[in-house]
């Protein structure tokens, strides 16, 4: 018998590492003329940034509850959705940063402390 020792993964995982904002859903609304009540934020979002931005909206919803309507806040970054057991260093970039907030600022969207954030979701609940 084989026995792994060590990382093991479940494909019914997702993860994402995003470097960029937390903004408020309010301000969201305002900079890019939504309502409140449009049913994807995330989505309406990312139709409104010109695609040359290659800019991400995720919201910070508790992924086991809640309602994505429901979320105070948004991330808005450079995305990266890694592989299942894929490595990658997340460094400090002065020039991806400054383009970020480069990016960001074209968008309107001024003033914002760059931050790395991470995510992972196991579907595997044993």
């Amino acid at each position: 018998m084989k026995t792994r020792t060590g990382f093991v993964s479940n494909s019914s995982s997702s993860s994402f590492v995003l470097r960029g904002i937390k903004i408020p859903k309010s301000e969201v609304i305002e900079i890019f003329g939504l309502t409140d009540n449009e049913k994807d934020i995330q989505w309406s979002v990312e139709q409104k940034i010109p695609k040359k931005f290659k800019l991400s909206c995720i919201s910070m919803r508790y992924y086991f509850g809640g309602k994505e309507s429901d979320e105070k806040e948004l991330l808005i970054g450079f995305l990266e959705s890694p592989n299942d057991g894929y490595v990658f260093e997340v460094a400090d970039d002065p020039e991806k940063d400054n383009k970020l907030i480069s990016d960001l600022e074209q968008v309107g969207i001024k003033n914002k402390k760059l931050s790395t954030f991470f995510q992972y979701v196991s579907n595997d609940n044993c």
